[in-house]
């Protein structure tokens, strides 16, 4: 049958079903469709479909699939769950792929579409149009597309990631609220979150990304050689980042090489990774991660925290009361070649956090034995001032710094100690 109507009555229960009319429009009105070993509906060589979905269909792998279908290269899809309806998949939720792309698929989902692995996955589409109000949720990914341009158009939630693939995507969230990473890979993508406090990876081309409400992250990771950040800008450069404009972004996470990020007049959280990474701070009350080998920090104006992080790193907080932290004893090493260097301490407003890495008392200029104890004395050619913590209590340093801005006589509020 061709361009039938097919419905399924209420308060029905039914096993797994195999559609194989082209041009079916189904209604599942009020029905439960289990199936407890494979596929709740599947659609067979069909060139069109439409399937309204008002009551609950629980696949034990998948709810709703189609494994190339659409041979003859159809033109349109649509999945419809009303604001009663459930769709639910061990494996996936939705799984759809075309052998041809030249179809188009589409999903209107007011109610949830839930998987504990994928709860949208669509393959080999030319474009798929995805509308929620409702609740998308997969643990491993929440949407994935393959070989697919997407749109998706989120005001409702989605938990999980959402991964796009090798087209010119968009993401428009702007009132919707996601958990997880919006991943536009490659092209140029238009990606908007909303309400959360949102992960963003653009990937290659040239993105327009916006953070939305909340504190959002641009993840870069991924990047074929270091990026060159500018928030203060909206302006990007370099390896996955080249082309990107940023806007409503309040974080950065780096590439794997090295990278300049710098903040703008709000609160910024800039970490480098791995590599030799300059990071500069803004006017807000930032925090500098620099991570593994040998960074700069500067946080500029107002109230930061600086963790260089592994290497040896040149910390400069800049105005404000900073705070120059510590997570780790293979942060700094104890020769003058492998100590980390703070240019511009100030006694009595900035701070030095040895809080986490065993730190509890101050001993003045000489160690006495006691673990946890934290030493300070002026250079032999004095102008510097040299930072020990005996963290073992064998009166050696394990952990040193040194302060070149002058020769200060410290003292315990200095610390923030354990």
């Amino acid at each position: 049958m061709i361009g039938g109507k097919m419905t399924i009555i209420p308060d029905s229960t039914t096993g797994g079903i195999d559609i194989d009319d082209d041009g079916q429009v189904i209604i599942l009105e009020d029905v439960n469709i289990i199936n407890t070993s494979g596929d709740a509906i599947h659609f067979n060589e069909l060139t069109a479909f439409t399937i309204d979905i008002l009551g609950y269909v629980n696949g034990n792998r998948a709810g709703l699939t189609g494994y190339y279908p659409f041979a003859d290269g159809g033109t349109f899809y649509r999945v419809n769950v009303a604001d009663s309806g459930r769709v639910f998949g061990l494996q996936y939720a939705l799984d759809f792929i075309t052998s041809a792309a030249r179809s188009s698929f589409h999903v209107l989902n007011e109610g949830s579409i839930v998987s504990s692995n994928i709860a949208v996955y669509l393959r080999n589409f030319l474009e798929v149009e995805i509308n929620n109000s409702g609740i998308i949720s997969g643990i491993t990914q929440a949407i994935l597309f393959s070989r697919s341009t997407g749109i998706v158009n989120n005001t409702g939630d989605i938990f999980g990631d959402v991964v796009f693939s090798n087209g010119d995507d968009a993401f428009l969230g702007e009132t919707g609220f996601v958990s997880g990473v919006v991943f536009g890979n490659d092209g140029d993508d238009v990606i908007k979150t909303g309400i959360g406090d949102d992960l963003i990876s653009g990937g290659t081309g040239g993105d327009e990304i916006w953070g939305g409400a909340g504190v959002d992250t641009v993840i870069y990771i991924e990047s074929n050689r270091g990026v060159r950040i500018h928030l203060d800008q909206h302006h990007a450069a370099r390896g996955h980042a080249n082309g990107d404009e940023l806007y409503e972004i309040e974080n950065v996470l780096g590439s794997n090489f090295n990278d300049y990020l710098r903040g703008d007049d709000g609160d910024n959280r800039l970490d480098g990774g791995v590599g030799d990474d300059l990071l500069k701070g803004g006017s807000g009350e930032d925090r500098l991660l620099g991570g593994a080998d040998d960074d700069v920090l500067q946080g500029q104006l107002g109230n930061d925290v600086l963790n260089g992080g592994l290497g040896r790193d040149r910390l400069e907080g800049g105005g404000g009361e900073d705070i120059f932290e510590f997570t780790s004893l293979s942060d700094s090493g104890t020769t003058g070649q492998t100590r980390d260097v703070l240019f511009d301490f100030q006694p009595g407003y900035d701070h030095i956090d040895l809080s986490q890495i065993g730190a509890t008392s101050y001993g003045g200029s000489k160690f006495s034995g006691t673990a946890g104890e934290v030493i300070s004395f002026f250079t032999a050619s004095g102008g510097r001032t040299v930072i020990e913590l005996d963290a073992d209590g064998d009166s050696q340093a394990d952990f040193a710094i040194v302060i070149i801005n002058g020769a200060f006589q410290l003292d315990s509020g200095d610390f923030l100690l354990g």
